[in-house]
């Protein structure tokens, strides 16, 4: 099983409500275009579903409009 380091994690891109009413609006969110929760879970359950005999070595999942 891979593991990654503190500082090869990429915690960003992925939506979150908090701090909604404290700089934030609830429409801000929704339109952020960034990756919902729930993207993220049907990856890792793609890669739980795989073989006994796949190798998943990487897995890159971006927002089609990160940064935007």
């Amino acid at each position: 099983m891979a593991s990654i380091s503190n500082s090869e994690r990429k915690l960003t891109g992925v939506k979150t409500e908090f701090a909604i009413g404290t700089g934030r609006t609830s429409m801000e969110v929704a339109a952020s275009g960034y990756l919902e929760a729930q993207d993220v879970a049907d990856v890792v359950l793609f890669a739980a579903m795989q073989g006994p005999n796949a190798r998943m070595t990487q897995i890159d999942l971006i927002a089609l409009n990160q940064g935007n």
